[in-house]
């Protein structure tokens, strides 16, 4: 299990970047005037584990902000300035790494990439709906365990992970010739970071806690599609089993969740596809 606090040291000098200190400053706090900067409310769900049990509730804080703001940007604030045992993950601060996933205003999104001002007044371009009540809901991701505020615990997602083996295996269905246009949509899989967005916004998950996911079934495309592979076959018969591909209720969350544009509903689709075109139609699913 995931360590509860495993945050990285944060300032406590307000020596925070793009938070202004008072309305109306700049991120530099020189007193110049920036559009779109004020003060919102940030409304975080707070939990922690009490005789076994988790136990939340909401807590509200008053943030100063301007255009560069990120959510990320004020739970530091927050932790610095008003309560310092805020917990949270974070890392790159750059949508790498993927470690400060959470729940905000109804979405899974990166707390590093979301603008405190599309969360105000909305962006289409994003798909971000603007704020009721001037208010910033944040909360831990769904689908997954809490461990504490805004932490949960990863190990479900990783093992759900590594259940289709994420790795090359030697076997018949290996080619020997491999082209560069060959790896196209292995590469666009391999664009995932991991941050658990499109597990906690999967409405299957939710339903079924037995369920593969979005991003392991998305991961599994990537070495079924890897023409270096040589078990392919055997591959798309354990994926066509129950929690598997046919799991998957096509609500397409996970394409509108996912930070990278890695699309997993479309693997999984394909990879429906790919066990039909292989024989592989023992399942309801696809005598359906």
């Amino acid at each position: 299990m995931m360590s509860q606090d495993i945050n990285q040291h944060v300032q406590t000098d307000g020596g925070y970047p793009n938070v202004a200190r008072n309305p109306g400053e700049d991120a530099g706090g020189d007193g110049k005037p920036v559009t779109g900067a004020g003060v919102t409310t940030f409304r975080i769900l707070r939990g922690t584990i009490i005789n076994d049990k988790l136990v939340q509730k909401t807590q509200d804080f008053e943030v100063p902000y301007d255009t560069t703001t990120t959510v990320l940007h004020a739970l530091e604030w927050i932790k610095g300035e008003i309560d310092g045992s805020l917990t949270f993950r974070r890392s790159c601060r750059a949508s790498i790494c993927g470690s400060c996933g959470m729940y905000i205003n109804g979405r899974s999104r990166l707390a590093c990439k979301t603008k405190i001002t599309d969360l105000l007044a909305g962006n289409e371009y994003k798909n971000i709906a603007a704020a009721k009540g001037n208010v910033i809901e944040v909360g831990p991701q769904r689908n997954q365990p809490v461990l504490k505020d805004l932490v949960v615990d990863i190990q479900p997602f990783y093992d759900k992970v590594k259940k289709i083996d994420p790795f090359v295996q030697d076997g018949p269905e290996k080619e020997e010739h491999v082209t560069k246009d060959s790896f196209s949509q292995v590469n666009m899989v391999s664009n995932c970071i991991m941050c658990g967005a499109c597990y906690s916004d999967c409405t299957a998950m939710a339903e079924n806690p037995n369920f593969l996911g979005p991003a392991a079934l998305a991961k599994a495309y990537r070495f079924v599609a890897d023409p270096r592979e040589g078990d392919k076959t055997e591959r798309l018969k354990e994926l066509t089993e129950k929690n598997g591909v046919w799991d998957c209720t096509r609500c397409a969350m996970c394409i509108d969740a996912c930070p990278k544009g890695v699309a997993p509903m479309e693997a999984i689709v394909k990879l429906r596809s790919l066990a039909i075109e292989a024989g592989i139609t023992d399942s309801i699913g696809a005598r359906k």
